[in-house]
């Protein structure tokens, strides 16, 4: 396979995520405490410049920023459908071949769909309403991957 056909497949043709609004808040959720914590403790300590100073610390920036994390992931968190496959950012960013897919469930009592891998393991399973375009999705999966009855 050369480079052209690799990149190709690695198009994506649909973009599956928490919708927007709600994608948008759970992060900015994340972020405003550390926001409201930051100006707080300027708005304190703006008359003494020594404390104020201490604001670019390390020891205060490094836990702020690992607390982020989940902001950042509730932004990424999705799947995108492409050419050759699948791109899960669940938990672990992964690719997944079509050809590596054995099978898929959609539970439409829960609003579950599940997908497993030529070994029988579940390779992804997502709540479909978390999900935007999830009509897009479900086309992939009918037209790549065998349904499980």
């Amino acid at each position: 396979m050369n480079g052209r056909a690799h990149r190709t497949d690695r198009a994506v043709i649909s973009r599956h995520r928490i919708p927007h609004p709600l994608r948008a808040a759970l992060a900015l959720a994340w972020v405003a405490p550390h926001a409201v914590l930051t100006v707080a403790l300027a708005a304190h300590l703006r008359d003494d410049p020594a404390r104020l100073a201490g604001l670019l610390d390390v020891r205060y920036w490094v836990p702020l920023a690992l607390l982020l994390i989940p902001a950042v992931y509730i932004w990424r968190e999705g799947i995108d459908v492409r050419r050759g496959g699948v791109t899960t950012r669940l938990h672990v960013p992964r690719t997944l071949a079509y050809h590596e897919l054995r099978a898929w469930r959609w539970d439409r009592r829960t609003g579950i769909v599940t997908v497993w891998d030529r070994h029988g393991r579940t390779a992804f399973e997502t709540h479909i309403a978390h999900l935007t375009q999830h009509e897009r999705l479900i086309a992939a999966l009918e037209q790549h991957v065998e349904r499980e009855s």
